[in-house]
């Protein structure tokens, strides 16, 4: 991911998915992401804090990923985002939805 300009805003959301096709290399990109980010799902990860946080763990990632055999999609969140849950509670006890907005107060 190229640097996405310096008019970044102080606090992100970035919603992480990946796909890992070695299960030492799965693990370590596991702890990584939980140093910095809350788990919903196996493979899917929720980022929230400031820009050069991002940054540092974006370039941990790339480290880490073997290009030609894994996969990492990010996608950028924002306020205006509605979501709805059905099934299976996924979020930690703690982490509380409000209404229809989802991932908009999820750390407090």
């Amino acid at each position: 991911m190229a640097n996405m300009g310096t008019n970044m805003p102080q606090n992100i959301k970035q919603l992480m998915v990946y796909d890992i096709a070695d299960k030492q290399r799965l693990q370590r990109i596991y702890r990584r992401c939980s140093q910095s980010a809350l788990p919903l799902q196996n493979s899917v990860f929720l980022y929230q804090g400031g820009w050069a946080e991002w940054q540092h763990l974006w370039q941990d990632l790339q480290k880490l990923l073997q290009i030609d055999e894994d996969s990492l999609w990010v996608f950028r969140l924002d306020n205006r985002l509605y979501c709805r849950r059905f099934g299976k509670k996924i979020l930690p006890d703690g982490v509380i939805l409000t209404g229809d907005l989802c991932l908009n107060a999820l750390i407090t």
